[in-house]
């Protein structure tokens, strides 16, 4: 990020409003019983003049810098797997899936539940099937398995600031996962404001966000309050596949359920597996999405079913039934 202007450059990470640079406070905006300043409206004619850097991406199509992003999954769909490959190749510079990060940069990867033994071996298994290699320093764990009382609840403002202090250097931030790190009432969209302003805040320091999320009963949608959606530029869903048998390892459909800023073929539902481990390397494969569910899609249409239905059968989202049926 050295070419970031002073807009958007990452301060030394104090717990302070930062303003950026190209906003005049006026004296009237101030109040007198406080040093804080508050926001002035800017005309639009004026607005459209400013010079802004515009955002690249971490990881293309859809990971932006100072972006928020959302992935859920249900149980065993290989939402830590894809989280940790998406962390390593930002980190390295490299690329999976077809996702291609534009340049290696500083990652910190922060776990809530797993074991610290199972972390390490995914962790070696990702290194060994990569196709780039992370320098020392650009990848940083924060595992609650190393912690005796694991780690600060990211609720309060001490874990914040805790969290924003461990990330200095970084430019994305991963949390694994909502429920454990974060772990709020699941439908209690006021409970979720809180959490919302700081990931705005953590954006406007020019941090990128990965959070990771279960699913909810209903197939392809997140668990509790749509509000998490709000304000995150990207929503991946992942399900499994209808006829997902759990011996035959993890197989997975990937769909943007948000796409803000990219769309076409970028945006487009993928299929992907983990490959049997060669030698300890964990891979990722793309292949072609199961013809047999479409046909059984257009099946059950005729017999009656509501696209609600045929998603809930399939183990899809709705919005896959709806493309699938398409004339």
């Amino acid at each position: 990020m050295d070419d970031f202007d002073d807009t958007y450059r990452i301060p030394h990470l104090e717990h302070t409003p930062h303003t950026p640079s190209h906003l005049e406070v006026p004296s009237s905006a101030v109040d007198s019983e406080s040093t804080a300043a508050l926001p002035s409206a800017i005309d639009a004619l004026d607005f459209i003049e400013m010079k802004f850097r515009r955002r690249k991406t971490l990881l293309t199509p859809w990971l932006p810098e100072r972006g928020l992003a959302l992935l859920h999954g249900p149980r065993g769909a290989g939402k830590s797997f894809l989280a940790m490959s998406a962390a390593y190749t930002v980190a390295s510079g490299g690329s999976f899936l077809g996702w291609t990060a534009t340049a290696p940069q500083g990652v910190i990867y922060v776990d809530g539940e797993m074991p610290s033994d199972a972390l390490q071996e995914r962790l070696q298994g990702i290194i060994l099937g990569a196709d780039a290699e992370i320098k020392k320093g650009s990848l940083k764990l924060l595992c609650a398995d190393q912690n005796y009382e694991g780690l600060p609840n990211l609720t309060t403002p001490k874990g914040q600031q805790w969290l924003e202090q461990e990330a200095k250097g970084c430019q994305l931030i991963v949390l694994d996962n909502i429920a454990t790190l974060i772990g709020l009432p699941e439908n209690d969209q006021e409970h979720w404001k809180p959490i919302q302003d700081w990931l705005l805040h953590l954006r406007r320091m020019g941090f990128s966000v990965l959070l990771i999320h279960h699913q909810g009963k209903r197939a392809g949608n997140q668990r509790g309050s749509s509000a998490r959606e709000d304000v995150v530029d990207t929503v991946i869903s992942l399900t499994l596949p209808g006829e997902h048998i759990i011996e035959d390892g993890c197989a997975v459909h990937i769909e943007f359920q948000k796409s803000r800023n990219f769309w076409g073929a970028d945006a487009a539902p993928l299929d992907a597996k983990l490959l049997p481990p060669e030698d300890g390397a964990i891979r990722w494969e793309r292949f072609e999405a199961d013809k047999e569910q479409k046909s059984k899609a257009v099946e059950l249409k005729k017999e009656g079913k509501t696209q609600r239905e045929i998603a809930e059968q399939l183990g899809v989202h709705q919005s896959t039934v709806s493309r699938w049926l398409r004339p």
